[in-house]
């Protein structure tokens, strides 16, 4: 990771799983330029965003009581609220099939997943699994394991840097300014 992106070991690009476009429909343009990013539908901010404007279609919801924000939503989801259950079996949804396309081509073992919605209730992981249990090879996604990453991400961004002092790319790129 390196500044929220994933960076592909031998070119150092970028992999912007993030910017996969899943829903053509969406009139939203994120800011890469595309229509129906994973960013502009799934992002913390895309579901505060999402809860705010369904918020009315449920009376009845905890939202009503309290901030909103990803807490209180991961929160409402464990407490079986509706508007929360919704929010986020659909941001795992959408999230679970370009993830099972990948598990079905790279033959993935592991998961891990970084997020605020990572909980002591595992809610999230549950429901992420399902989805990709749904969309996946049986043969890859039966034995998949999800876990939350204990890596942060100033300890990815260091060990990038010491993967970088090591093949000599951060000398290159200090010399050439």
């Amino acid at each position: 990771m390196n500044h929220g992106y994933s960076l592909d070991v031998m070119t150092r690009q970028p992999n912007l799983f993030a910017h996969t476009q899943i829903d053509l429909s969406q009139t939203q343009s994120c800011y890469c330029g595309g229509k129906g990013c994973l960013e502009t539908l799934i992002s913390i901010p895309a579901i505060i965003q999402q809860a705010k404007e369904l918020l009315a279609d449920y009376p009845e919801s905890v939202l009503h009581k309290e901030n909103i924000s990803i807490n209180t939503i991961s929160q409402g989801a464990v407490e079986n609220d509706p508007l929360c259950k919704s929010l986020l079996d659909n941001a795992a949804q959408r999230l679970a099939y370009p993830l099972a396309m990948i598990i079905n081509l790279c033959g993935s073992e592991l998961i891990l997943i970084n997020s605020p919605l990572n909980d002591e209730h595992h809610y999230w992981f549950t429901r992420v699994q399902h989805f990709v249990t749904l969309y996946g090879n049986p043969r890859y996604s039966s034995k998949l394991i999800f876990e939350k990453s204990a890596s942060s991400i100033k300890e990815c961004e260091t060990a990038l840097i010491q993967n970088a002092l090591y093949n000599g790319s951060l000398l290159l790129q200090l010399l050439q300014g």
